[in-house]
C-alpha cells in the first residue's frame, strides 16, 4: 500500500531506502509537478540528496535543506557553502515543516520565486528533466558537482520510469521492489491546514549579484595596474640588487617587495575568478548578467578561466604568504616613517590584519572570531579606499587612491559573511 506523508514521524523517512524511499514521496512528487511544474525525478532525487536519503531532514522535516522560515518556524543550524573555490562552514536559518508532503510542496513551490522561470518553462513545453537541471545548476545550489550527483541519482534509481509509472497508476510494494498495477491513481495525502512559509531564501541574492558583479569588471580592470605595479617592483628589486652601494637589508626588503608585487597579481586573477563565480551563483538567471555569465562560463573563455583558477588555487596559499610578509614589512617601514600619515598607517594596519586572515583561513576552519575579523578588516580597506578617493577628488592631492583597493567583491564577501 501507499504510505502517507502526513503520517510519518520526524526522521522516520530514513527507514525507506532505495526503492521505498522514493515511493514514500513518489505521491507528493507528482503533486508537486503538477501544480508547481517541476520534474517529479528530479525532487525525488534531490530530496535523497539533500537528506542523506532521509538521514538528515533539518527541523525533522526539511529534507531539501531549504532556508528561511516555514510553517513550523525555523532553526539554526552550521551548513557548508561553496565559495571562493572551497567549502566553507558558515551559520544559516533553515524552514521547519509539519510534515514531509508539506516540505515537498514547499520545495516545489520554492521554483515560483523568479529565479527558475526558463527551467519551469522550458519543461512545460518539452518535459525535458535533464535540461531543467542544467537550467538550474550553480543557481539552486553552490556545489560545483550538485548536477551531476542529481542526474546520477535519477539514471541510477530509473526514476523517469518509475514517475512514468506512478502517472499510469503503477506503484511499486513498500515491501519488495516487484511493480503492481493499480486501476486507480496514486493518491494524494490530505493537504495541510497550515499557512505557508512567510519567506524561503532562495540560493540567489539580487543584491550580492550586483554586487558580485560589479566586483568581476573591477577585478578585471584593476589586473592590468596591479601587474604594472609588480613589474615596477621587480624593476626597483633588479636594480637594487645589481647595486654595489645596496645593503643586505635593502636587497632583502626589495626581494621581499617584488615578490609580494608577483602575489598580488596571482591574487587579483583569483578575485576575477571567485567574483565571477559569485556572480554566476548569485545573480538570477533570466538577467541580462545571468545569461552572459552563464554564457561566459560555458565557452572557451570559461574552460581557459576554469584551467588558470585551478594552477592559482594551488599556489594561492604560497601567494597569500608572501603577501602578509611584504605588507608586514611595508607596515613597518610606514610606522617607522616619522612623515607617514595617519590614513597610511590606518591602511597598512588593515592590509595586513586582511592577509593574516586570508592565511589563516588555509589551516583552520573559518570559525565565526576569523569572519569577523574579515568583516571588520575588508570594511575598513573599503573605507579607506572611499576617503582616499574622496580625497582625491575634492582635494585633488597628488596620492591617488589605490587601485588595489578598488575591488567591490570585497564588498560582495562583507555581505555574504
Amino acid at each position: 500500500m501507499e504510505l502517507s506523508l502526513m503520517g510519518l514521524s520526524p526522521g522516520s523517512l530514513a527507514n525507506y531506502q532505495g526503492q521505498n524511499f522514493f515511493q514514500a514521496l513518489l505521491p507528493a512528487a507528482l503533486d508537486a509537478e503538477k501544480i508547481y511544474g517541476v520534474p517529479a525525478e528530479v525532487t525525488l532525487a534531490q530530496a535523497a540528496l539533500e537528506s542523506g536519503w532521509g538521514k538528515h531532514g533539518i527541523g525533522g522535516y526539511n529534507i531539501f535543506g531549504i532556508k528561511g522560515k516555514g510553517p513550523a518556524g525555523s532553526i539554526e543550524l552550521p551548513t557548508k557553502e561553496f565559495y571562493n573555490d572551497r567549502y566553507v562552514t558558515v551559520n544559516a536559518r533553515f524552514a521547519k515543516y509539519n510534515n514531509y508532503y508539506e516540505a515537498v510542496m514547499e520545495h516545489g513551490k520554492l521554483f515560483h520565486n523568479g529565479y527558475y522561470n526558463k527551467a519551469i518553462n522550458n519543461y512545460a513545453q518539452n518535459k525535458d528533466s535533464v535540461e531543467f537541471l542544467d537550467n538550474i545548476a550553480g543557481v539552486y545550489a553552490t556545489s560545483p558537482t550538485y548536477f551531476k550527483s542529481t542526474k546520477k541519482i535519477i539514471d541510477d534509481y530509473n526514476l523517469q520510469n518509475m514517475v512514468k509509472n506512478g502517472k499510469e497508476g503503477i506503484v511499486y510494494s513498500q515491501q519488495s521492489n516487484n511493480m503492481t498495477t493499480s486501476n486507480k491513481q496514486p493518491t494524494t495525502p490530505q493537504k495541510t491546514t497550515a499557512k505557508q512559509p512567510t519567506s524561503v531564501q532562495p540560493q540567489t541574492n539580487k543584491l550580492l549579484g550586483t554586487v558580485a558583479t560589479v566586483g568581476t569588471i573591477v577585478s578585471v580592470v584593476s589586473l592590468p595596474f596591479t601587474t604594472i605595479d609588480a613589474v615596477n617592483k621587480f624593476k626597483i628589486a633588479k636594480k637594487t640588487l645589481s647595486s654595489s652601494a645596496s645593503s643586505g637589508k635593502e636587497k632583502a626588503s626589495a626581494v621581499i617587495m617584488a615578490a609580494g608585487g608577483g602575489a598580488n597579481i596571482v591574487r587579483n586573477v583569483h578575485d576575477i575568478g571567485s567574483s565571477f563565480n559569485m556572480a554566476k551563483t548569485f545573480t538570477p538567471p533570466t538577467s541580462f548578467f545571468g545569461k552572459l555569465w552563464k554564457g561566459i562560463s560555458n565557452s572557451w573563455v570559461g574552460k581557459i578561466g576554469s584551467g588558470i583558477m585551478k594552477v592559482v588555487n594551488v599556489i594561492l596559499p604560497i601567494a597569500d604568504t608572501v603577501s602578509l610578509v611584504a605588507n608586514t614589512c611595508n607596515a613597518v617601514k610606514v610606522f617607522k616613517d616619522k612623515s607617514s600619515r595617519f590614513i597610511d598607517k590606518v591602511k597598512a594596519v588593515f592590509t595586513v590584519a586582511l592577509d593574516a586572515v586570508k592565511v589563516a583561513f588555509w589551516v583552520c576552519p573559518p570559525v565565526r572570531f576569523l569572519r569577523t575579523l574579515y568583516q571588520v578588516a575588508t570594511a575598513g580597506q573599503i573605507g579607506v579606499t572611499f576617503y582616499e578617493g574622496i580625497n582625491y577628488i575634492f582635494k585633488r592631492k597628488k596620492q591617488q587612491p589605490s587601485l588595489s583597493l578598488l575591488k567591490m567583491n570585497q564588498v560582495s564577501r562583507l555581505l555574504q559573511h
